[in-house]
């Protein structure tokens, strides 16, 4: 059997990303998200008007319209 590499943009609601492109307060930027199906980048804008730079880690809050929506992971949030 094969496996699909397709996925919804919901499916990547609650997944944890990187910024790889700086998130502005009032703009967006862009965060990759890293799977076993492989890599996929999104344009990003900050859940919480917050500028967010590169090489931070992050959540998918929403996707809506193309756009992930995102949050920063606080370090508690990492199960390090």
């Amino acid at each position: 059997t094969e496996e699909s590499v397709a996925y919804n943009d919901e499916d990547l609601e609650g997944k944890q990303g990187e910024v790889i492109l700086t998130v502005p307060a009032d703009g967006f930027g862009e965060v990759v998200v890293r799977s076993d199906s492989g890599t996929i980048a999104k344009t990003a804008a900050c859940l919480h008007n917050q500028v967010i730079p590169s090489g931070t880690e992050v959540v998918i809050v929403k996707m809506e319209k193309g756009i992930a929506y995102v949050a920063t992971l606080a370090r508690d949030d990492l199960n390090l």
